[in-house]
């Protein structure tokens, strides 16, 4: 009887525990889905009602916090995504596949997530923020538009082919001695001195310097053979 009262005082216990609520997933006037949680909001997806995604910093006064995973994955419409200060991480995969984005600014998040853009092989520009710590494993894998990416001075972290794949990338590493480290590593360009494509124009310069030395020479040997 007294084990029975035990377990009856701890269930009532724990009904009356609060616990942290969370509301339905609801949608702003500029098409993001959202979710919030204990006040805190976290972007689940979009609409599509047009091609940016322009993630605001707060919603209904309450802060974006949260990318999920998964919130975009394969979206053919989005061409540009905003994020802002407010963010803390981007969820894994969160915009993974999306054939068609060509920019990504972020003025805010300490984390991007496994794979998180991974696959975006029309990604053009991007834009890192000076609060990030951490890019994880394969987040830009296979983005192979990418072109020069500044690496700021406030990442300590870069995961397992964050760059596999980008083929025209430069890493812009002088503020990071972590980050050109790393691109030593993985034998990531980090001046266009250092890519394939200077490599090959200088090939070509000199080619064509040598062969118009070679050239001159030529004619200034058959000149003095006219004169003897």
């Amino acid at each position: 009887m007294k084990l029975q009262r035990l377990l009856l005082s701890i269930c009532l216990i724990a009904l009356l525990i609060p616990l942290p609520t969370q509301g339905a997933v609801s949608e702003t006037d500029g098409g993001i889905f959202y979710s919030v949680t204990d006040g805190i909001v976290t972007v689940e997806g979009f609409n599509a009602a047009g091609t940016v995604m322009d993630i605001p910093a707060t919603i209904d006064g309450m802060p974006v916090r949260y990318i999920a995973d998964q919130t975009c994955r394969g979206d053919g419409v989005i061409t540009e995504v905003r994020i802002p200060a407010s963010i803390v991480s981007v969820g894994e995969f969160a915009f993974a596949d999306c054939p068609n984005l060509t920019k990504v600014t972020c003025k805010g998040g300490e984390t991007i997530g496994y794979s998180a853009f991974r696959g975006c092989e029309a990604l053009l520009s991007l834009t890192l923020p000076e609060t990030l710590t951490t890019i994880d494993d394969s987040a830009f894998y296979g983005c192979t538009m990418l072109g020069t990416v500044k690496i700021p001075s406030s990442v300590t972290a870069i995961g397992t082919d964050a760059f596999m794949g980008c083929d025209r990338l430069i890493l812009n590493v002088k503020d990071n001695a972590y980050a050109k480290a790393y691109a030593e590593q993985y034998h990531i360009p980090t001046g266009f001195t250092s890519t394939f494509s200077f490599t090959l124009i200088l090939l070509a310069l000199t080619t064509v310097i040598l062969g118009a030395a070679l050239w001159v020479g030529y004619r200034l040997i058959m000149k003095r053979r006219h004169k003897n």
